[in-house]
């Protein structure tokens, strides 16, 4: 009956022992659980926060985009203007040069009718020369 006792008091130690391991182990679970619970929320924040400041990159490339144009189209513009302005003081030099050009054209004419009259004239008396010419030629050979 000793030896039962001695087993069974052995048996409810051990019992006891497994027990507050057991209690110890459910209190580690129980802690790593609340670990992980809070991991998921700070991962779950940590996700939402990259979603945010994704959308916000995007947001922020699109307004870059969007800045590029406005400067390309306002730089454009100012070339545009610029060239107008630079149209706009070359129109009467080219009025001038065109001016200029139609003068040389007329001069040129008008020389060309003086050479035209001039050939002609120098023609008239070369016809008259060989006429002359033909004449002597035939008194020469008369006499």
């Amino acid at each position: 009956l000793e030896d039962r006792d001695s087993q069974l008091m052995e048996q409810q130690a051990l019992i006891g022992n497994l027990q507050f391991r057991l209690a110890r182990h459910d209190g580690e679970s129980a802690g790593t659980m609340r670990n992980l619970s809070a991991l998921d929320e700070k991962l779950r924040r940590a996700g939402q926060e990259i979603a945010q400041y994704e959308r916000r990159i995007q947001s922020l490339e699109a307004e870059l985009r969007e800045a590029r144009s406005d400067q390309r189209k306002q730089r454009d513009s100012e070339e545009l203007a610029s060239a107008r302005q630079s149209l706009l003081e070359l129109g009467p030099r080219r009025d001038d040069v065109i001016g200029g050009l139609r003068m040389d054209v007329a001069r040129t004419h008008e020389a060309k009718e003086q050479l035209l009259v001039e050939h002609n004239s120098l023609r008239s008396k070369l016809v008259n020369l060989e006429s002359s010419l033909k004449k002597k030629e035939a008194e020469v050979k008369a006499d």
